[in-house]
């Protein structure tokens, strides 16, 4: 194509200008003639206003699917070939018919090698906590003996330091009574002493030998806790008699020397009983430690007795086992499937003699008598919708055919995409579900569907058309009537009303001042109130009873 000159292209932009311009300026000159017109003439319309049913609607559209899907996966991790497969599509199954069945050997051998490696471990374990509750058992015993060694050695370092006092006194009550020849309580004294400590080294003896036994033993067994605890408690006992050997045995050396001594001063002999005293004190003081060191050893001892018990009890707790197996077994009962609910079977995904991995779909099983249309209303829409509302739904497919249906669900957000986030435009769309009553047959799961829904109704009210209505500076609504008068003439009346149910055409209105037949006025700024309209045609009579039609009058 050759290319147009510069020149010819100003020049025919400025005449298509031109053209513009002048339209512009005729369409002007017709607006003002006809406003002129209207200044000087008026034409209102009018009509008899009626009764009349309305009803609001929404149209949508969306895919015939089932209200109940169920999908059945492979569930059985480790599953072998599949052995039978019972269903094919278009087969009506109840909930729990079995409908392929997996080869679950191999899983039911493994099953039976964890059982018996369980049960050979809760054995071993059961073994280690009867041994660990014997231990315990034998160590409490020990303990006790222990314990109660040191306190039978306190009791004697008390008893013979309540001796000593004693002795201490009855020389100081001697002394101070001046008898000063003690030879007779010193011989008894010297001889008591004597036995005494002959009696106590040779129980010392007896004990040391018991002891040399039990050590024996102990070395012999050192994995051996009894025989550790036997030792130990035979070793308190002598350290105990050993004490009161080491007692009677001080206790033996002062009554000799007082009895080597018959001569010496009294005072002499009440240092001694006076020294007495204080190593029975001393002996004492170090009972109650001994006694309060094998009282926290006890503690420690039953504390590590227990812990080895707690440990034993734990290994032995095949709870964890128990439930690795019912897993095992569940999973070998999953190489049995079964359908999850009653249908009817709109896909197989499985064959014979074939492998079908973990987590893979094997069917889908629809209950196709409740159907349903999942669409999307505007955001314009929604707030008109309510679940309940009923609806008719007709497809291509099925000609004519109406099915009854209602809202069944209202998203609460508008759609979102594939991340989860609201998706974001300037007219949002929210998920609605209709239920689809099937009828008496006809509809497929896939055909396409159109639905009315019935937003809003009411039956046998005054209505007008929207170009009827006027609305105040406040936004009142009211209309125009023609009231009649007696010389056949009309006069212009504004009447307030409520709005009530509307169409894409008609308005409800509600006012004790209008009824049935009465003369509205089309456009209700075609004249002002008060306004007298000519008389009605006799064609155009605006009788009560006269049928309801449209008039127009001309206002010269």
């Amino acid at each position: 194509m050759a290319k147009m000159k510069k020149g010819t292209k100003i020049f025919l932009i400025l005449a298509v200008v031109i053209v513009v311009i002048a339209a512009a300026l005729i369409g002007l000159v017709r607006v003002g003639q006809s406003a002129l017109e209207a200044m000087t003439t008026g034409a209102a319309s009018y009509t008899a206003l009626e009764r009349m049913d309305l009803t609001n609607t929404l149209s949508v559209s969306g895919n015939i699917q089932s209200a109940d899907v169920k999908k059945v996966y492979q569930e059985a991790a480790g599953a072998g070939k599949a052995l039978q497969v019972n269903v094919e599509v278009g087969d009506t199954v109840a909930e729990g018919d079995v409908l392929c069945v997996f080869d679950s050997t191999d899983l039911e051998k493994d099953y039976e090698k964890s059982r018996l490696q369980a049960e050979q471990s809760e054995k071993s374990a059961q073994i280690s906590l009867d041994s660990a509750q014997n231990s315990y058992n034998t160590g409490v015993i020990a303990q006790e003996q222990a314990v109660r060694a040191a306190k039978q050695n306190l009791e004697a370092m008390q008893d013979a330091l309540t001796t000593a006092e004693e002795e201490y006194n009855d020389a100081l009550e001697d002394y101070n009574s001046g008898k000063l020849e003690l030879t007779l309580q010193v011989d008894a004294e010297y001889t008591q002493a004597q036995y005494a400590y002959t009696s106590a080294k040779k129980v010392s003896n007896d004990l040391y030998l018991a002891m040399r036994e039990k050590e024996h033993a102990a070395e012999n067994e050192p994995d051996n806790a009894e025989a550790q605890q036997e030792y130990a408690a035979a070793r308190a006992e002598y350290e105990a008699a050993q004490v009161q050997t080491d007692n009677a045995k001080a206790a033996f050396d002062a009554a000799r020397e007082v009895y080597e001594n018959k001569d010496t001063q009294v005072e002499s002999l009440l240092d001694d009983y006076r020294d007495a005293v204080t190593d029975a004190q001393e002996n004492v003081s170090d009972a109650e430690v001994a006694l309060q060191e094998a009282e926290e050893q006890r503690e420690l001892a039953l504390h590590g007795y227990s812990n080895s018990v707690s440990s034993a009890q734990i290994a032995a707790d095949q709870t964890v086992t128990e439930m690795n197996l019912a897993d095992a077994q569940e999973n070998i009962d999953k190489c049995t499937v079964t359908a999850p609910a009653a249908g009817t079977v709109t896909a197989v995904y499985v064959n014979e003699g074939e492998s079908n991995a973990s987590g893979s779909l094997l069917f889908v099983i629809e209950n196709l008598e409740e159907l349903e249309i999942v669409t999307s209303v505007r955001e314009y829409d929604i707030a008109s919708l309510a679940v309940g509302m009923p609806a008719e739904i007709k497809t291509d497919a099925t000609g004519d055919t109406v099915y009854s249906g209602q809202v069944k669900d209202i998203a609460i957000t508008a759609q979102k995409d594939a991340y989860g986030n609201t998706v974001s435009s300037s007219n949002a769309e929210f998920d609605v579900t209709l239920s689809v009553d099937p009828g008496e047959g006809g509809l497929l799961v896939g055909m396409n569907g159109r639905a009315t829904i019935t937003t809003d109704s009411t039956e046998g009210v005054l209505a007008v058309l929207y170009s009827s209505l006027g609305y105040d500076e406040d936004g009142a609504p009211y209309v125009m009537a023609a009231r009649p008068q007696d010389d056949g003439t009309l006069v212009v009346e504004k009447v307030p009303v409520e709005t009530g149910v509307e169409t894409d055409f008609e308005v409800e209105v509600i006012s004790d001042a209008l009824a049935e037949g009465d003369l509205i006025l089309d456009d209700p700024t075609a004249v002002a109130e008060g306004t007298i309209l000519p008389a009605v045609s006799a064609q155009g009579a605006a009788q009560a009873d006269a049928p309801a039609g449209q008039w127009q009058v001309t206002i010269g």
